[in-house]
């Protein structure tokens, strides 16, 4: 009869059963478990978005000759996250989407990274008044920089060509109470590219 010794490797064992020379016995092999997940795992337990808006309100103090705005007007603004996407540790989070109400509706009323790109942003909800962070170049009607300063509570619009001067400016407030349904999807949600499937 055959004898089969035990490995030296420590526990957990997998025990298989043999068949040697027609007589079964059970043999013991050590297993590994690879720590790394299997790819689309993470996407399937990730939760799903839970698109949130915050009614955000400027009050212009400084606005320059041959703007739009004069001072006192207060712009309103809607700052648009995934609530399942905030860090828990620092209560940050990278917006989806920041809307401006303007000739009678809210724009961009979808994510869109030419009017208004979301790399450089951030809101910060770790104590009250939220903090926004938010800067980016783009062409509203001319070059502008948009800025919005986390540390003053202050929108500020400079023009690309002279970054120093200011076109419009003025503090900003943050309704900390949340606004969801179906509005705030379809303004935190990419429009779907054409010939698309379409999402059951």
């Amino acid at each position: 009869m055959m004898n089969i010794r035990r490995s030296q490797a420590s526990w957990p064992r997998m025990m298989a059963l043999l068949a040697i020379g027609g007589i079964q016995c059970c043999a013991h092999a050590p297993y590994s478990v690879n720590p790394t997940p299997a790819a689309g795992v993470g996407s399937i337990l990730a939760s799903p978005p839970a698109v949130t808006m915050l009614n955000m309100a400027v009050t212009l103090d400084e606005v320059a000759p041959g703007q739009p705005g004069k001072v006192g007007d207060v712009d309103r603004l809607r700052i648009v996250y995934d609530a399942n996407a905030v860090d828990p540790k620092t209560h940050r989070v990278k917006l989806l989407n920041l809307q401006h109400f303007t000739d009678g509706h809210y724009s961009p009323p979808a994510p869109d990274s030419a009017t208004m790109p979301m790399d450089d942003s951030w809101l910060d909800m770790s104590f009250s008044p939220y903090r926004l962070h938010y800067r980016a170049s783009v062409v509203h009607g001319r070059p502008i920089i948009i800025e919005f300063d986390e540390y003053r509570h202050r929108l500020t619009i400079h023009p690309q060509n002279d970054p120093t001067a200011t076109l419009e400016a003025g503090l900003y407030a943050i309704d900390p109470n949340p606004i969801t349904g179906p509005e705030a999807i379809a303004a935190g949600t990419p429009p779907r590219a054409p010939g698309a499937a379409p999402l059951h």
